[in-house]
């Protein structure tokens, strides 16, 4: 894995799904499908974003899901570089 790109997320259902399909488009672009992961970081969300997360885990298997009971900007991005396979 060339690539891990790392969002921490709480309570983003409004706009999750769009971005990552954004993002997903121009990173196949650059780097190439199959050259990059998300690492999608759950902390805390009381909406649908986990529910949204599965969704994106289907479509993309090479996504990194972790699940954090606290919500914490800062541990969110520690763990999520923690469990990256890319740079």
């Amino acid at each position: 894995m060339q690539l891990s790109v790392i969002l921490p997320v709480r309570n983003e259902e409004a706009l999750l799904k769009d971005a990552c399909d954004a993002f997903a488009a121009e990173f196949d672009r650059i780097v190439g499908p199959g050259n990059w992961q998300f690492v999608l970081v759950e902390n805390g969300s009381n909406d649908a974003s986990p529910k949204i997360i599965e969704q994106i885990r289907s479509e993309r298997k090479e996504t990194i899901n972790l699940t954090l009971a606290v919500a914490d900007y800062g541990n969110s991005l520690r763990e999520g570089i923690l469990a990256a396979t890319g740079e």
